[in-house]
């Protein structure tokens, strides 16, 4: 097809991909049919149908052309359950310090409960770790205790990424009273220029970009690189993807956070620049799944 699709064939497309959304052949066939304007349409609409329509608009454009040969998408989401969701009446604005010090209200996360808890004072970070929906799933936040300490807690886990290992093995069980912001993290990343950087640059070439070899031999066309695009989409908030169901089917923690606590609680707090990471466990071996900074706005 050589012109672009009006606005009742795209929406035809669309319902097409969205009842077939894991028939490649179907998206393949489309794709074949379509026009260059068209392309950067469809590789959108399977991201949109894939994500629940979290991640949208990765490929504009001015992406394809007439010229463009391979694209590179990485789409990543997520929208974790617990496996004892909170409680949202307890939500409440309360004050976030940000990386220079200045104070910004967020939506606060309150629950009091058992979780794994590590107080790292030779990096100078607290971390606990909650159990997700899943099977061996969890999500552990490390906040430093000081608003911009941060910086120099990445810089050490890059140094020596043992750091978390380690740390996780000196977990306890503890009885918190936690306080978790609640929040949005979407980014869109082009790594094209960051690769040619790093010195990866002759895959983009168009005569010599040693990727022909995955061409049959008597393919007309070369093959080459024009784009690596990555967008990440991940959420926390209450109860996870399943709000809309019947809250009475879940074991949701009911202890007012504003009772006097009696015992050995402690207090956590992810009031300040934070890393989290979310992992799945299975035997002695455990997945980095997803993992990111939050810094104090979307």
């Amino acid at each position: 097809m050589e012109c672009s699709k009006n606005n009742n064939e795209r929406k035809e497309v669309i319902n097409k991909l969205r009842t077939n959304k894991n028939n490649i052949e179907m998206f393949h066939a489309i794709l074949a049919e379509s026009s260059a304007d068209d392309a950067s349409l469809m590789y959108d609409m399977v991201v949109d149908v894939g994500t629940y329509k979290r991640i949208t608009d990765i490929v504009d454009d001015k992406d394809v052309d007439q010229s463009t040969s391979m694209i590179i998408i990485n789409a990543a989401h997520m929208k974790p359950s617990w496996e004892f969701p909170f409680n949202i009446k307890y939500t409440a604005p309360k004050t976030f310090r940000l990386k220079n010090n200045s104070l910004i209200s967020v939506p606060m996360m309150v629950k009091v409960d058992q979780a794994l808890y590590y107080d790292d004072q030779i990096n100078d970070v607290e971390m606990i770790s909650i159990h997700l929906g899943a099977r061996g799933v969890s999500i552990c936040i490390v906040v430093p205790n000081t608003a911009n300490g941060l910086p120099g807690f990445l810089d050490k886990l890059s140094k020596n990424p043992n750091i978390m290992i380690r740390n996780r093995r000196n977990m306890k069980w503890t009885h918190l009273k936690m306080e978790l912001p609640r929040f949005k993290i979407k980014f869109l990343v082009d790594w094209a220029e960051y690769l040619k950087k790093l010195g990866i640059k002759s895959i983009f070439n168009q005569q010599t970009s040693g990727l022909n070899s995955l061409l049959t031999d008597n393919a007309k066309n070369k093959i080459y690189l024009n784009k690596v695009k990555q967008k990440v989409f991940f959420e926390l908030d209450e109860m996870g993807p399943y709000r809309q169901i019947n809250p009475s089917e879940f074991m949701i923690q009911d202890i007012p956070p504003n009772i006097k606590l009696s015992g050995n609680f402690k207090y956590f707090s992810a009031s300040k620049p934070f890393y989290f990471v979310v992992t799945m466990e299975s035997g002695n071996t455990v997945e980095e799944l997803f993992n990111g900074v939050y810094y104090g706005s979307e």
